[in-house]
């Protein structure tokens, strides 16, 4: 006779999997006719039987097929077979999970892993986290699920580059001044690491470094020159004062064309150094020079040069660069001789 499982007994089919070559041979029923009946656990076929058995459960019996009643509460035991007849059981298999170092167990009905994932069984980020099977895996009694979580930090940190000290001299600071042109500032190094976990253990890591700011020098120059550049004195001892029309000029060949750097009266060229029509102004003579509405000082200075253009009441002021020159452009200048 025909038993369904209890609800203690967890055990799902007992001789199912144990099918073998003699079910083929069916015993017959006098009284019954023979039909031809297919078997499905799951909703997947397993097995085609030509039987004598006259309703669902004597058909289950002569297989030696118990049930678990909870899952197939839904089957009519006493349903007559007929030709051609489908019979449908449930089968729960036992399935241990491995959930990211955590262990449990279920007992399902689903026919492959990917059911799983889809009634929420298993929940898996598809994007990061793997398994040990696929979706498609059919389930199987006493199966492991193995899920590892996959996580990813990233960590950013900042360094900071030194920066360096730069020393010149400059001739347009009298000898023995420092200036500081720029106080220099540090760059930063970002270090940017993504790290990789496997269950909270770290399995890789990956690192890129950038500039994210440049360090700038520092620059200090040291006065070389004899004469200030632009300072201008509070009293003013001289004997004589010309009101001159003033150029600029450099050292470069378009101010000077081929030069040495050599001025007219033998003196290096250098801030404070002016070309005078000695007519007027002789060689040597010590000035002090400001623009008549005393918007621009130009400051001590010494006529040491002479220009084929410089004649009468005019003066050409050094400048150490070509663009310092241009700037200065064409001014009317107080030129006093000191006393």
């Amino acid at each position: 006779m025909f038993n369904k499982k209890s609800k203690s007994n967890k055990k799902v089919v007992s001789a199912l999997v144990m099918m073998s070559a003699s079910f083929l041979a069916l015993t017959v029923f006098a009284s019954g006719e023979f039909k031809d009946v297919r078997l499905e656990v799951n909703g997947n076929p397993v097995y085609y039987a030509y039987t004598g058995s006259e309703t669902v459960g004597q058909l289950l019996n002569e297989l030696k097929i118990d049930i678990d009643e909870d899952v197939n509460s839904d089957i009519d035991l006493d349903k007559e077979l007929v030709n051609n007849d489908v019979v449908s059981i449930k089968k729960t298999n036992r399935v241990t999970i491995i959930d990211a170092g955590k262990t449990f167990e279920i007992y399902t009905t689903a026919s492959d892993v990917g059911k799983l994932i889809e009634d929420g069984t298993i929940s898996i980020n598809e994007k990061l986290d793997f398994m040990n099977v696929t979706s498609e895996n059919k389930i199987e009694d006493n199966m492991v699920i193995e899920i590892t979580r996959v996580t990813h930090e990233t960590v950013v940190e900042e360094t900071k580059v030194p920066f360096e000290t730069v020393k010149r001299d400059s001739v347009s600071l009298p000898k023995g001044q420092v200036r500081i042109i720029s106080e220099g500032s540090e760059g930063i190094l970002t270090t940017t690491t993504e790290i990789t976990y496997h269950n909270g253990v770290e399995v890789g890591r990956q690192q890129s470094t950038v500039q994210t700011q440049a360090a700038k020098d520092r620059v200090i120059e040291y006065g070389i020159g004899d004469y200030a550049y632009g300072t201008k004195l509070d009293t003013i001892n001289y004997s004589n004062k010309l009101v001159c029309h003033a150029t600029a000029y450099c050292a470069c060949s378009r101010c000077c064309g081929w030069s040495t750097g050599i001025t007219a009266s033998g003196m290096r060229a250098q801030y404070g150094v002016i070309a005078v029509d000695p007519r007027v102004i002789p060689l040597g003579t010590k000035l002090y020079i400001e623009t008549t509405d005393g918007s621009y000082i130009y400051g001590y200075s010494i006529a040491a040069d002479t220009g084929g253009a410089i004649k009468g009441n005019r003066v050409d002021l050094f400048f150490p660069t070509h663009g310092e020159a241009l700037q200065f452009g064409r001014k009317t200048v107080n030129v006093y001789i000191m006393a």
